[in-house]
């Protein structure tokens, strides 16, 4: 467990271990003094995802309206403190193909995501709920229970989601079980991470209709070809272009809500130099370089 491991880095007993990054992890291993806290953003983010194959799923300005009723900076705030930060994009702000140029940051903002719900033909009914065609606006959100995450965000999603006529019902399963529903598409809405590579085009493989890892059912035409042209380019400069470009078309669909990017550390005993780790590299690859002082 993390606790057992920060002990053995504390006593001396281990020399480096990667350690979940909390404030309160960050200030009990500075505090022994001999430390080094190697932090930087993981490569990945945490994501609702949605299943567009249902109508209410299907229509932009109802996940546009269900991102701006998230406070997305309290909820990442609250969990990882000073070492998470929102993310609009699928892409990791360390990232060459990474860009804010042009993309909404859908603030938190009720009054707008209201408006968008009344726009969809989401219309307030006199108990306090949407209905469109007669259907009553109900959400099943399949969550893990006792998830550091889900215990902070899934309560001020409730709340919000009320607020503004949602039937919000959350059911808990395991983590295999929460595969398995996402997996054969019988999962409504849910949180899970996802983890990228150096190069921006293998995602492609989530978000690209019928792409073997696109739980989302989501599909973009206009989309599909820049990721066709993004591995295609060959030129640097020309290459990031068509990946803003891309990221400005997703950013403005929500195939999925991105809640943030969170932080990796790993906790090194300063007696270790040369101790080299970053979000594109794994501290292996230069483990010969480390020395050990005396």
């Amino acid at each position: 467990s993390n606790e057992t491991q920060m002990q053995e880095i504390i006593s001396g007993q281990i020399d480096m271990q990667d350690i979940t990054v909390s404030v309160e992890n960050v200030e009990q291993l500075k505090a022994a003094g001999f430390v080094d806290l190697h932090i930087f953003p993981t490569n990945g983010y945490g994501y609702l995802g949605m299943n567009h194959e249902l109508p209410k799923f299907s229509d932009v300005r109802v996940r546009q309206a269900l991102t701006y009723a998230i406070n997305r900076k309290d909820a990442t705030e609250a969990i990882y403190g000073p070492y998470g930060n929102v993310l609009n994009i699928p892409q990791s702000r360390v990232s060459w193909a990474f860009t804010d140029e042009g993309m909404n940051s859908y603030d938190y903002d009720l009054e707008k995501a209201a408006s968008l719900l009344d726009e969809a033909g989401w219309e307030m009914g006199d108990d306090g709920f949407r209905y469109k065609d007669g259907e009553k606006f109900e959400i099943f959100f399949t969550g893990m229970s006792d998830h550091p995450v889900l215990d902070i965000l899934l309560p001020m999603m409730i709340e919000s989601y009320k607020e503004l006529g949602i039937d919000f019902k959350v059911e808990y399963v395991d983590f295999p079980t929460l595969i398995d529903k996402t997996n054969n598409f019988s999962a409504e809405m849910w949180f899970l991470a996802w983890s990228l590579t150096p190069d921006p085009g293998s995602a492609s493989n989530v978000y690209r209709t019928g792409g073997p890892q696109n739980k989302y059912n989501y599909s973009n035409p206009a989309a599909d070809q820049l990721w066709i042209d993004g591995v295609a380019e060959t030129d640097f400069n020309k290459r990031a272009e068509i990946y803003g470009d891309l990221y400005r078309i997703l950013n403005e669909d929500l195939p999925l809500i991105i809640i943030y990017q969170r932080s990796d550390m790993w906790a090194v005993n300063s007696r270790l130099e040369n101790f080299n780790v970053s979000p594109y590299r794994t501290f292996t690859k230069d483990l010969w370089k480390v020395t050990i002082a005396d």
